[in-house]
C-alpha cells in the first residue's frame, strides 16, 4: 500500500510489515504479527494497519509503535 506521503508499506510470510521512504530506504518494522502479514493499508491519518491470517488487524504508528489491535472473535 502506498501512503499520500509516498511512503510504501508491504506485509510478509515472516509476520513483519515494513514500512519504506520513497528512496526505498525502510523506515520501521511492524513485527507484532500472529501469522503472515497479508493484508496493508493506511488510516486516513496516515497510520499503518496490518492484516494477519488470524483475523487480527493492528494500527501503528510510522515510527513502529503499536496503536492498538482489532481481534476478530467468531
Amino acid at each position: 500500500a502506498y501512503s499520500r506521503e509516498g511512503r510504501l508499506l508491504t506485509g510478509g510470510q515472516d509476520a513483519t510489515a515494513r514500512l519504506w521512504d520513497e528512496t526505498g530506504k525502510q523506515i520501521s518494522q511492524l513485527k507484532n504479527c500472529d501469522t503472515a502479514a497479508f493484508r496493508v493499508a493506511f488510516t486516513s491519518t496516515q497510520h499503518p494497519l496490518v492484516g494477519d491470517w488470524s483475523g487480527t488487524v493492528r494500527e501503528w504508528t510510522q515510527e513502529g509503535k503499536e496503536v492498538r489491535a482489532f481481534v476478530h472473535t467468531h
